[in-house]
């Protein structure tokens, strides 16, 4: 008695034939199918409010002069806002190059070290974003070429 090969097919759509696999390609490609389906769940999840759909955003443009809150709206248009964040909440915080000029935000706790450093751009109109986890050491945030004009509070809550 011999032992009976597994074989799938793979269909298109309307039901023709793509291609017959052995049983490895079969499940590969059944599991590449359930972790779209799973994504796709928990997009629309997320869209329900079943799930936060994203984290906790800061968006802030610079210049030379200061920084000047974007997002979230109790800190829109004010230069150099206190940033005021959970401890312990996940942040996105992105900001955008409006001058030209280099810049680079930096997090820094009460001794000055840094925490939280984001790449550098210079050139205008370009967007920088990193994630980070609020630290109830978080002091201040600056420019690192602008530090006389471009500074803020970091305001921790719980």
């Amino acid at each position: 008695m011999g032992i009976r090969k597994w074989q799938w097919r793979v269909y298109t759509q309307r039901g023709g034939l793509i291609r017959s696999a052995g049983a490895r390609y079969a499940l590969c490609i059944s599991a590449v199918s359930l972790l779209g389906l799973a994504g796709a769940t928990r997009a629309a999840l997320a869209q329900e409010g079943g799930e936060s759909a994203q984290q906790n955003q800061i968006t802030l443009d610079s210049s030379e002069e200061g920084w000047v809150g974007v997002e979230p709206a109790s800190i829109r248009d004010e230069t150099n806002p206190t940033l005021t964040i959970q401890a312990d909440q996940q942040y996105e915080l992105v900001w955008v190059n409006r001058d030209g000029r280099e810049h680079e935000l930096v997090i820094v706790n009460e001794a000055g070290e840094d925490l939280v450093e984001t790449q550098s751009a210079e050139q205008s109109g370009v967007e920088v974003r990193t994630t980070f986890r609020a630290d109830e050491r978080m002091e201040e945030y600056y420019c690192w070429y602008h530090r006389q004009t471009e500074r803020g509070a970091v305001e921790i809550t719980n």
